[in-house]
């Protein structure tokens, strides 16, 4: 569309581009599955710690283990994490049709 051609023809020549470049799709594919992977463990281990760190330096009252708050702030932040980082595989493929 951005070049005149209609879905037809687009989706076309997007085929024939991955056709004729195959390793590079897959090398785009693999690097943006990494990168995704290494964002959620990020993003979760950091959460997990910050977490760690408030509940050892200030604890609540009345709080005797602290198993249930890690375990919920790192479900949650294994859940935003993945909905942030989702979209990076397909950004990765687009970019790579604009610049082959």
């Amino acid at each position: 569309a951005l070049q005149g051609f209609g879905f037809c023809e687009a989706a076309g020549e997007a085929f024939s581009l991955a056709a004729t470049m195959p390793g590079a799709f897959a090398l785009v594919g693999r690097v943006a599955g990494a990168m995704r992977l290494m964002g959620t463990i990020v993003v979760v281990v950091g959460t997990l710690y910050i977490c760690a760190m408030v509940l050892i330096c200030f604890p609540p009252a009345g709080l005797n283990n602290a198993m249930a708050p890690l375990v919920a702030s790192g479900v949650a932040a294994f859940v935003i994490a993945q909905v942030m980082l989702s979209p990076l595989s397909s950004i990765a493929r687009a970019c790579l049709h604009c610049y082959a």
